[in-house]
C-alpha cells in the first residue's frame, strides 16, 4: 500500500507553484500572468506491488502556468529556456510508487523524489512530452518518460488520447521490485491514457484521467509484483482562472 507521503508531495508541490510565482513577480517588479485549472479530486492509484486495490485519496488538482512555473497534474517545475516548439524545464513528479511489501520481513519502499530535465513540445500534430530524472530518494535510480497526446474537441468536452513509455533503470527497480534473490535489470513499460475535460458551467470543469500500464519484463517477473497491468484514475472538479 502507498503511504501518505504521496499525497503530501502533491500538496507541497502545489504550494510551491502557488507561492513562488507571485513572490518571483514581486521581486522582479512585474505583473505575473497565471492561467489554468485549480481544484480538487480523488486519485485511485493502484500500485503494481500492492495486493489490495488502493483506496481513493484526496489530492489537489492544478493544470496551468504562472510565469515560468508550471503544473501538469502530477508534474511540477519551471521553464529554463526555449527549445524547439516548446521549452526545456527543470521538473519533479509525484509518482506514487511507495508501498509496504506483503512479506512482513521486507522494509517499506518509500516514495521516489524525482528531479531532472523535461520538455513539452506543442506541434500542429499534437503534444510531445519527455523527461529524464534522478531519484533523490531511497533508490538513487533514474527514471524517464515519453508521452504523445492529441486533442479532439467534442462539443462541451475535449478528450486527449495519450500513448507513452516509462523507463526505470536497474538501480531504481532493485529498490522497488528487488529482493535478496531477485535483482531486476532496467525496464520500459508502455501505457495508454485518456484525459477528458467537460465544461460544466461558467468557469467550472470536470476532469477525468484514466491510464492503463503494462509493466516491463523486469518488473513483471518480480515476486513482489501483483498487478502486471495496473489501471489508475483521477477525477476532479476545477475552476479555470486567468490573471491576465
Amino acid at each position: 500500500m502507498t503511504d501518505g507521503s504521496s499525497m503530501r508531495q502533491h500538496w507541497l508541490a502545489l504550494a510551491l507553484v502557488l507561492c513562488c510565482g507571485p513572490l518571483q513577480a514581486q521581486s522582479a517588479g512585474t505583473t505575473l500572468v497565471c492561467n489554468g485549472d485549480l481544484g480538487a479530486g480523488l486519485n485511485f492509484n493502484r500500485v503494481a506491488q500492492a495486493a489490495r486495490a488502493q483506496p481513493a485519496s484526496a489530492v489537489p488538482y492544478l493544470n496551468g502556468e504562472c510565469g515560468p512555473l508550471f503544473a501538469r497534474v502530477d508534474t511540477f517545475g519551471a521553464a529554463l529556456l526555449p527549445l524547439g516548439s516548446g521549452q526545456l524545464e527543470l521538473s519533479t513528479r509525484v509518482v506514487g510508487d511507495g508501498y509496504q511489501p506483503a512479506d512482513g520481513t521486507l522494509a517499506r519502499r518509500r516514495e521516489s523524489v524525482p528531479l531532472g530535465l523535461s520538455t513539452l513540445q506543442v506541434t500542429p500534430y499534437g503534444a510531445l512530452m519527455a523527461s529524464l530524472q534522478q531519484d533523490l530518494g531511497a533508490s538513487h535510480g533514474k527514471l524517464g518518460s515519453l508521452l504523445y497526446a492529441a486533442e479532439f474537441p467534442l462539443g462541451p468536452a475535449s478528450v486527449y488520447p495519450q500513448l507513452g513509455l516509462e523507463y526505470r533503470n536497474s538501480q531504481y527497480l532493485r529498490y522497488y521490485d528487488g529482493t535478496s534473490a531477485y535483482r531486476p535489470g532496467g525496464a520500459s513499460s508502455p501505457f495508454i491514457a485518456l484525459f477528458a475535460e467537460v465544461h460544466l458551467r461558467q468557469r467550472w470543469y470536470f476532469n477525468l484521467n484514466l491510464r492503463k500500464s503494462w509493466q516491463g519484463p523486469s518488473i513483471r517477473n518480480s515476486p513482489l509484483v501483483v498487478h502486471t497491468s495496473p489501471t489508475t484514475a483521477l477525477a476532479a472538479i476545477s475552476y479555470r482562472f486567468n490573471t491576465d
